[in-house]
């Protein structure tokens, strides 16, 4: 009995989850946003190895959240993650938003920092980052600290002027304050001494001009053959193509039988809004569950006769199954249909 618990607890740390740096989408999590790079289904677990293992090196942590002591550090240049894709170009001395998805909340604070790198087979190095400590844009200080509830956190701040660069390493810090310890000057509380920490770096761009901004792109995931005889079920990342015409009275997506919600008419808003690529992100990735309000809008949409439209599209061959039954009812009506995988009507 105490080993199955074992078992549980150590699965339960696993899923849990702690947080993702999602704009600029880091070197982890830029699959999510339809990049053409490996996937790290653990991108919010960029804990430097864990607590024990951090302090074990004497509270040191690689720059994008790897074991300070690992051989390998897969989110540093050479590593499997960091492809050296610059995901956007701000302009120098601009007010910025960057946002950070918390799945597990352990309050603390964050603080964001850029190093001018400017070749992506070199890693970054902390005396490098520690240069540009960026301010906030809406408050003094560096530090967004953390209320007690998970979600979104969006953080202006300030580029510092003057710096441009062809490859900035962005790195977000979490320093988290959720557990009981002591400091140096022998003050104990929940956040004092040592804690948790996050890490992740995304490749970004500072211009002297004017500020352009790259869009996303639209992703979704695709089942791929199941090996029944070990039950694995894989996974590959797809980007979508743009929608086609169909029934329905716009390109929106529509409403299927089960999973997530479609009949939406969504569009981007605020300082996305106008901007078609960041519509089709929205029209793509709502559907599939991925709609943060900060970026997306949804209006219900339903064709003519008042009812939401589904499409008779269905898995077949290898890939039939009923959860690729529904990926094939909500993909095909974005555009995306591959004969290998779905047939319609």
């Amino acid at each position: 009995m105490l080993h199955i618990v074992l078992v549980v607890l150590v699965l339960l740390h696993q899923t849990n989850g702690h947080g993702r740096l999602i704009d600029p989408p880091s070197r982890a999590s830029m699959f999510r946003f339809g990049y053409n790079t490996p996937p790290d289904y653990n991108d919010n677990q960029g804990f430097c190895g864990g607590k024990d293992r951090q302090q074990k090196n004497n509270g040191q942590c690689g720059v994008c959240g790897d074991p300070w002591d690992a051989a390998v550090k897969p989110h540093e240049a050479g590593g499997i993650y960091a492809t050296g894709k610059i995901v956007r170009t701000y302009k120098t001395g601009s007010l910025i938003t960057a946002t950070v998805q918390v799945t597990a909340n352990h309050m603390g604070f964050f603080e964001f920092r850029i190093c001018v790198n400017n070749d992506v087979t070199k890693s970054a190095t902390h005396e490098c980052l520690n240069k540009h400590l960026l301010d906030l844009g809406d408050r003094p200080g560096t530090k967004f600290y953390v209320d007690k509830q998970s979600g979104y956190k969006k953080v202006s701040l300030k580029l510092p002027e003057g710096v441009v660069c062809s490859q900035c390493v962005f790195q977000w810090k979490y320093h988290a304050g959720n557990s009981w310890g002591t400091d140096p000057n022998g003050k104990s509380c929940v956040g004092c001494g040592p804690q948790e920490e996050f890490y992740a770096c995304a490749d970004i761009a500072i211009a002297s001009g004017g500020m352009v901004t790259k869009s996303p792109v639209t992703s979704v995931t695709v089942p791929t053959k199941s090996t029944a005889a070990i039950g694995v079920v894989t996974t590959e990342i797809l980007t979508t193509r743009q929608p086609q015409t169909h029934k329905t009275s716009s390109s929106a997506p529509v409403q299927a039988s089960q999973g997530p919600s479609i009949n939406k008419n969504c569009h981007a808003i605020g300082a996305f809004a106008n901007d078609q690529a960041y519509n089709n992100w929205c029209i793509a990735n709502c559907a599939l569950g991925t709609c943060p309000d900060y970026l997306c809008s949804c209006d219900d949409e339903n064709d003519e006769d008042g009812a939401p439209y589904v499409p008779e599209c269905n898995s077949y061959g290898i890939f039939k199954s009923n959860n690729m039954d529904q990926w094939c009812k909500t993909n095909c009506q974005l555009g995306f249909c591959p004969h290998t995988h779905c047939t319609c009507a």
